[in-house]
């Protein structure tokens, strides 16, 4: 069933892939996590992961396309893990190490190849520490819920000491809509507990919640 999903996804998403020289290129070797950023406005759309045996060429040109390189040990399921964790957001931090549907090896180049896409301009991002309070506002009409995730995705926001675990989130879009859909105003006051449990693969604390919402007539 994930194949059939994947491929219709794709054939989809082929309607509207960029030219390949608005292709971007992370490419992270050994201990190094790939990161992926679009400009203030703009969103992620991840096209592609190749894996495959580092050289000094490849690992100094950390934003230069690879190719094409073919490797057994990537599982199909990869990109669709990480489209998850990075699409629709402006910035993306990815495990250093081969998530659990891989067979690679830890001595291996990633490339994530992905492009950006202008948001909206009626969308509004709010970012969240637990222990304060999340404010939702429409000016005119009402609250509707894009994108929301509970979790950590890079190394600073609500922490003094940076995070190394920054691939963790829990999708509470349901949740979100439950307490904040229909309404001109909400505030979700962020308790520790409020959106747990959070997947095994995050670690302790802190935690932060990040919600894109618009305002619909």
């Amino acid at each position: 069933m994930f194949a059939c999903l994947t491929t219709f996804a794709l054939l989809a998403a082929a309607c509207f892939l960029p030219s390949e020289a608005e292709f971007l290129y992370d490419v992270a070797c050994h201990e190094d996590s790939n990161e992926l950023r679009c400009p203030e406005g703009e969103v992620i759309r991840l096209e592609d992961v190749n894996y495959g045996p580092p050289t000094p060429a490849i690992c100094g040109a950390r934003d230069q396309r690879v190719g094409h390189y073919s490797s057994g040990c990537l599982n199909h399921l990869t990109a669709v893990i990480y489209s998850v964790i990075c699409n629709d957001w402006e910035y993306c931090r990815l495990p250093s190490e081969p998530i659990s549907v891989n067979t690679c090896d830890e001595n291996h180049f990633q490339e994530v190849v992905y492009s950006c896409h202008k948001l909206s301009e009626s969308f509004k991002t709010v970012t969240t520490c637990v222990g304060d309070t999340a404010k939702l506002t429409c000016d005119k009409g009402h609250i509707w819920i894009d994108k929301s995730n509970y979790g950590r995705q890079d190394t600073n926001t609500c922490t003094e000491e940076p995070e190394n675990v920054t691939w963790c989130i829990k999708d509470v879009n349901s949740r979100l809509d439950e307490l904040c859909g229909g309404k001109s105003e909400c505030e979700v006051s962020l308790n520790e507990g409020d959106f747990y449990p959070v997947p095994e693969e995050c670690g302790p604390p802190p935690y932060y919640l990040r919600v894109r919402y618009t305002c619909k007539l």
